[in-house]
């Protein structure tokens, strides 16, 4: 009998570890890249641009976590993840990598342009000071050996911060230099993953996948102390049994 018990209990205990932890993968609430050589509407495109060359580009990506989950959410992980679509190698045949910061101000995809986020039009933007659009230090800087596949790191704390603050989502840079470092292109929230395609297909777009638990505000599991005190009361009924 005692091991019915147990056993019983162990199953219990998984059970309630499945019914707390919860995963969901968002895409894009809005997305595009910007260049100091023209300001166009590039929301539309099925790419994201980095590139540092005579026409530099960056890339702008927000996820609207606060429409999927209430504020009290604990993020227990979340992880970025973006899909290589191609790259041109740089000077000296090397090949391109790129930064990923979190954005400082508001922006709209089909509004945003170069002299919102630089000051200087030409020329490297690390020599600049900037608008204070993003923030210097990097979330995850990708410097791969060969550019292919997904691009995916932790974002853990960015999507904390996107919950419950100011999400203003994230900047994607290439490496800036003296030189030209190349240029990368991530499929973007309107790829199809076929090149100059404007379909809809998100196992393309770039996604953010979080893993959590339900804060106070969640009706569709009970607290946790209610959850464990029904179990040992279970467990306490097949002891009375056993022993009366």
């Amino acid at each position: 009998m005692s091991r019915k018990i147990v056993l019983s209990f162990v199953i219990f205990l998984l059970s309630v570890q499945s019914a707390f932890a919860a995963s969901l993968i968002i895409n894009p609430s809005m997305d595009t890249y910007v260049m100091n050589a023209m300001e166009l509407d590039h929301s539309i495109e099925n790419t994201l641009d980095v590139d540092n060359y005579v026409t530099s580009k960056v890339s702008l990506v927000q996820f609207d976590i606060a429409s999927y989950l209430p504020a009290d959410t604990i993020i227990n992980s979340a992880t970025l993840a973006f899909e290589i679509q191609g790259f041109r190698i740089g000077a000296n045949g090397r090949f391109p990598g790129a930064t990923f910061h979190s954005i400082n101000k508001p922006w709209l995809d089909s509004t945003v342009v170069w002299s919102d986020i630089y000051l200087s039009p030409v020329g490297y933007p690390q020599q600049d000071p900037g608008n204070n659009f993003y923030d210097s230090t990097a979330i995850y800087t990708y410097n791969p050996i060969f550019p292919i596949g997904w691009v995916a790191f932790d974002a853990t704390l960015p999507a904390r911060d996107w919950l419950t603050n100011i999400n203003n989502g994230i900047l994607i840079a290439p490496f800036w230099s003296d030189e030209w470092t190349g240029g990368l292109s991530f499929y973007s929230s309107e790829s199809s993953g076929e090149s100059y395609v404007y379909n809809d297909d998100p196992t393309h777009h770039p996604k953010l996948i979080i893993d959590y638990t339900e804060g106070q505000s969640g009706n569709e599991v009970p607290e946790p102390l209610t959850v464990f005190m029904f179990g040992f009361g279970i467990i306490g009924l097949f002891l009375k049994k056993k022993f009366s």
